[in-house]
């Protein structure tokens, strides 16, 4: 199975919601794959035409930010794909070993989250491996332009280094706290366990 877009027929495809748990026509929800060549493949779990979740970027071995979708390094049940090329763009996972023991399948919920489930053919039962979104952080530029998200704070939201929050009109943003010159000492940042920021 393949999310992605043919560039040839200018097919998509993607995963949309059901409009309830009991009710299987079209939801509000769709999970669609940032199709974009020279861009940072990823993906989007839209409420009709907004954005509400991100999954990535992927990073060519797993989506950044999100650790527990890296299959695990010593004996994965499944490997994840992207292939790019003239034809076509997507994203597929399939089963590490020629003997098919697993399988997987993604689903978004009527609420707008994506569940995982793995099935090993031993036992014959769904069992859930990954609900996201997880936390609130991990909500869509959740705290603008220059913050930053913790879900193990209270705020959730702080600013970059260099840059303090100031309100106005009832908005709270993050401004630059000291003016640029791009003169000696300064330099780049090095920001670990974050979530580049962008569209």
């Amino acid at each position: 199975m393949k999310l992605g877009k043919n560039f040839i027929t200018g097919r998509e495809t993607f995963l949309t919601s059901w409009k309830s748990e009991d009710d299987p026509s079209p939801g509000e929800y769709t999970l669609r794959f940032l199709m974009v060549k020279g861009k940072y493949q990823q993906f989007y779990i839209r409420r009709s035409s907004a954005i509400e979740t991100r999954i990535g970027p992927y990073n060519g071995i797993s989506f950044s930010g999100r650790p527990l979708i890296t299959p695990d390094a010593i004996n994965p049940v499944y490997v994840s794909y992207i292939v790019v090329n003239q034809n076509e763009m997507y994203f597929t996972a399939l089963s590490s070993n020629d003997t098919t023991t697993v399988s997987s399948r993604m689903v978004v919920t009527p609420s707008g989250k994506l569940e995982i489930f793995l099935k090993k053919f031993a036992n014959q039962d769904w069992i859930k491996s990954i609900t996201l979104p997880v936390d609130y952080c991990d909500k869509y530029r959740v705290c603008g332009l220059y913050g930053s998200c913790n879900a193990a704070t209270t705020p959730y939201c702080g600013c970059l280094k260099g840059f303090e929050r100031k309100t106005s009109d009832d908005t709270s943003v993050c401004r630059q706290s000291i003016a640029l010159d791009c003169g000696p000492g300064e330099g780049f940042e090095k920001l670990s366990s974050m979530k580049f920021g962008g569209n």
